[in-house]
């Protein structure tokens, strides 16, 4: 539904260079007042909560007919790209490390759901959209919500119809799969879903034909992440299952709720580090290429700028200063195009009503240079034959390899959808109830390179 940027301070002051995220609305979807209504309801909500948590909403406006957000630079990854490499390096990622970074989230959730208007008024603001990429893990080992574009709260001027099933497959709650009508609780579901797969590294719900994956939502069937993870204690399978309850009414009332059960197994605070040695162990690295990479962006210098500036029109903002209208440079393309990350395609809006935006992006800010059109490329595997050390700190070996076999390739299967990929999660499944035997091993080998092939295409 749009694209995102990086963007910098048009004149390059002296020190460092504070960067943002723009993010712009296609503007062939200008027209179309349901996609206008959720990009502007996005700003209108993000920029009501202050959080650690919650990426930060700078402005939004527009210039001519291009919309835009602009919100706060977070240099990490998202917690899909995270779990990918977990998988990827053969073990799970250690209890405290997943702990603090749902931890992280469930605070920044409560944030967003306790947000008030400059009256002090209740927004009652529901995600509706939680899922691991839309959260951002920092690279300082925080974690972040962002993406509120299927958010709900009491700001907008417009009701989803009655039926329509609104968020990201496998991770709705039963009543969202149904297309009533949700709260907060179906927030804490979503974590709940978050939680087990981070501590599982399976799909809650299997991967498979969309009508499928609604039906299991509707119907989800709860087995305890110590099944597949023996040093899970009961006390957290009992929180998950807690989270996961298919009435709202058995689940945790909020997200601070479901936060305090966490916090009496992992004790408060102290694991953010180890967060920040799993990025390293997982990254390597790639996260000083990427730095590398953005330092030489935001340095570029300007060879050409506009000759006519454009009226711009300030919706929202975080200065003091009200909205109003006023003149700016619009935003410059970088000459040097960067690998864009791969589309997906998992939002689903099922009933005779439009697709509602996804993260719409907009570039415009009166000192901004648009950069590029994502930062990072879709090598989900490419350290896959790095020799991985011993039982590092923040990992705990694994037995699940075929498990998270089966979760990388669905995950890539569900992002791209091609009948390759289809085709070899199959292959997976069936070969995973195979009996043991040289066969079965030689076939992993093979079934893994495939996968590697099949991640790393265009």
């Amino acid at each position: 539904m749009g694209q995102v940027h990086l963007a910098r301070p048009l004149d390059l002051a002296p020190g460092p260079i504070t960067p943002v995220v723009v993010k712009q609305l296609r503007p062939e979807l200008t027209d179309r007042k349901s996609f206008v209504q959720r990009f502007r309801h996005e700003a209108e909500v993000v920029i009501s909560v202050d959080s650690p948590y919650v990426a930060q909403v700078r402005d939004a406006g527009q210039v001519g007919e291009v919309l835009y957000i602009a919100l706060e630079y977070v240099p990490g990854w998202p917690l899909t790209k995270v779990l990918e490499q977990v998988i990827a390096s053969g073990r799970h990622a250690s209890i405290a490390a997943v702990l603090e970074l749902v931890g992280g989230a469930l605070e920044g959730l409560q944030a967003l759901h306790e947000a008030r208007d400059k009256k002090g008024r209740p927004l009652e603001i529901v995600h509706r959209d939680l899922s691991p990429k839309n959260l951002m893990v920092g690279d300082d080992g925080r974690i972040r919500i962002i993406d509120l574009g299927l958010g709900r709260s009491k700001l907008q001027s417009w009701k989803t119809k009655t039926g329509v099933v609104m968020g990201s497959v496998g991770y709705m709650a039963p009543e969202q799969a149904r297309g009533e009508r949700v709260d907060a609780r179906a927030d804490v579901y979503a974590m709940g879903v978050v939680l087990f797969e981070m501590l599982a590294l399976r799909n809650y719900i299997p991967p498979g034909p969309l009508p499928n994956m609604l039906e299991a939502s509707i119907r989800p069937k709860f087995s305890p992440p110590s099944s597949f993870r023996p040093d899970v204690p009961k006390a957290l399978d009992l929180i998950v299952e807690r989270a996961l309850s298919p009435n709202k009414n058995d689940r945790y009332e909020s997200a601070r709720e479901l936060h305090l059960a966490l916090v009496e197994i992992a004790g408060r605070g102290g694991a953010r580090r180890t967060v920040v040695s799993l990025l390293e162990q997982l990254f390597g690295t790639t996260r000083q290429e990427r730095k590398d990479e953005i330092d030489s962006l935001l340095g570029l210098t300007i060879s050409e700028l506009p000759q006519e500036s454009g009226p711009t029109q300030v919706f929202v903002s975080r200065s003091n200063l009200p909205a109003q209208e006023a003149d700016t440079v619009p935003l410059v393309r970088a000459h040097r195009p960067v690998t864009p990350e791969p589309q997906t395609t998992d939002h689903t809006v099922v009933a005779n009503t439009p697709s509602s935006p996804k993260a719409a992006p907009v570039a415009l800010l009166s000192t901004a240079l648009l950069l590029a059109a994502a930062l990072t490329g879709a090598a989900w595997w490419r350290n896959w034959q790095a020799q991985q050390p011993p039982d590092p700190p923040g990992l705990v070996a694994s037995e699940e390899s075929w498990a998270q076999l089966e979760l990388t390739a669905g995950r890539l299967n569900s992002a791209r959808g091609t009948p390759e990929l289809a085709k070899l999660v199959e292959e997976i499944r069936l070969w995973r109830q195979a009996e043991d035997g040289d066969g079965k091993r030689a076939a992993r080998v093979a079934l893994e390179a495939r996968l590697r092939t099949l991640a790393s295409a265009p």
